[in-house]
């Protein structure tokens, strides 16, 4: 099994009320494979779909624990640092908040605003030929 962390990286306004958007960098997959799924669908989603569906999750320290089960082989710097992402994907973005990522084939950043909270698209569960929602997304 490969497991890849895809980048979430946080924005550029980390105002404490959170009232202003902010800008998340969300990478669309090793070699940008997923690039063209995010701009066709208008999504922005992440790996690890064998950890299923967040929304039962709403700490940090429960993410942890969760993705500490389902991956417990994982080097604790590679634990830290993906559940870390994992936790700020699925709790931090919030609707009005902009995302973007970068096409370096192309030299394109894309950017959206977020429209939906968070969801797990149904039927996450076995691996899909082609193109898919990789798991958890927000639509954009």
């Amino acid at each position: 099994m490969r497991i890849m962390c895809f980048s979430v990286i946080a924005a550029y306004n980390k105002s404490p009320a959170m009232s202003q958007p902010r800008t998340w960098m969300v990478r669309a997959g090793e070699g940008v494979f997923r690039v063209e799924e995010f701009l066709e669908k208008g999504i922005v989603s992440i790996g690890w779909k064998h950890l299923g569906d967040l929304s039962r999750y709403s700490t940090l320290e429960q993410i942890r624990a969760h993705y500490q089960q389902t991956y417990p082989n994982h080097k604790p710097g590679k634990f830290i640092l993906c559940s870390g992402q994992v936790y700020r994907f699925r709790s931090e973005i919030r609707i009005g908040d902009y995302v973007m990522t970068y096409n370096p084939q192309d030299r394109i950043y894309s950017i959206g605003t977020v429209t939906s909270d968070y969801e797990y698209p149904p039927g996450q569960g076995e691996p899909l030929p082609g193109p898919t929602i990789s798991g958890q997304c927000y639509r954009c």
